[in-house]
């Protein structure tokens, strides 16, 4: 992949991944034929700051929205059924729902380019 289109991607996706993946993102990127970068328009990559206003304001966390969102369908009918599991399952998700969400888009990212 030219080394401007890496750049450009890194400017517009680097607050998606976690911090300790940039550099094998980018060397992924790097390493990149031609004919996959169409990969990257149909990766899905979940916006943590979402995540986080999701988890958030989800009736105060306990709807499970943040969990809906990153595609834990169970874990979400569950956060939703024991209101947050009495709010502790709540606060531990408002914490850790952007490093869950970078280290769910890095995993995906992964996968999609070594296919």
């Amino acid at each position: 992949m030219e080394k401007s289109k890496v750049d450009m991607f890194m400017m517009s996706h680097a607050t998606y991944f976690p911090q300790e993946g940039l550099v094998e993102v980018q060397r992924a990127l790097e390493n990149l034929p031609e004919d996959k970068e169409m990969y990257l328009h149909y990766m899905d990559l979940k916006d943590p700051q979402t995540a986080f206003i999701l988890s958030l304001i989800g009736l105060l966390g306990i709807a499970g929205l943040d969990r809906f969102f990153l595609g834990d369908i169970g874990l979400g009918i569950l956060k939703l059924i024991t209101c947050g599991a009495c709010y502790i399952w709540t606060i531990i998700d408002i914490i850790n729902v952007t490093d869950k969400t970078k280290r769910l888009n890095y995993q995906k990212f992964m996968m999609t380019l070594n296919r």
